[in-house]
C-alpha cells in the first residue's frame, strides 16, 4: 500500500512540475497542483504540429 501512495505521489509531482515547467512558473503552488497544473498548460499553450503547405 505504501509503495503504489509513493508511486501515486510521485507521479503527480512529476505532473505538476512539467505543467509548472511548461508555464513557465518554476513555484512550488503550481508543482503541488498536479495533474490540475499540467491541464492548464496544455490548455493554455496547445501542441501545434507541423501541417502541409
Amino acid at each position: 500500500m505504501k509503495l503504489w501512495l509513493g508511486i501515486a505521489l510521485l507521479v503527480w509531482l512529476i505532473c505538476g512540475l512539467a505543467g509548472a515547467w511548461r508555464l513557465g512558473e518554476l513555484h512550488w503552488k503550481p508543482i503541488a497542483k498536479g495533474p490540475i497544473t499540467l491541464v492548464k498548460a496544455f490548455n493554455d499553450n496547445p501542441v501545434t504540429y507541423p501541417g502541409p503547405g
